[in-house]
């Protein structure tokens, strides 16, 4: 049992990060200004109906991740590890309008397209 719905995720992972994902175009901001820090590359983020599919290409350990709807309200609210290797959320609601990275002293941001 366990084979065959882990079998079924990694086809829904796949089919969203080659067939169908949209990009989210992630804009970056400092909380805190400070030179040379280690996360110059914006993490990317891409999603599916109730899938977003988020790396980096550097690690970023315990990244706040928060997507919240067109009424702010928030749908998640986690800590995740960001790595090259796709990470993969499932955020059941369809009306997600934006996502906020936290890594340490950067933040991230991007909104979700309208249909």
């Amino acid at each position: 049992m366990r084979q065959k719905t882990f079998f079924a995720f990694v086809i829904a992972v796949s089919s969203v990060i080659n067939l169908n994902a949209e990009s989210i175009e992630m804009q970056s901001g400092r909380i805190k200004q400070f030179p040379g820090g280690p996360h110059s590359e914006a993490p990317e983020v891409d999603y599916d109906c109730e899938l977003l599919v988020i790396k980096a290409d550097t690690t970023y350990n315990s990244a706040r991740i928060v997507v919240k709807n067109k009424f702010g309200q928030v749908l998640y609210d986690g800590i995740l590890d960001i790595k090259k290797q796709p990470q993969v959320l499932y955020v059941p609601d369809s009306d997600k309008r934006s996502i906020e990275i936290y890594c340490g002293k950067e933040v991230y941001w991007g909104v979700f397209e309208e249909d």
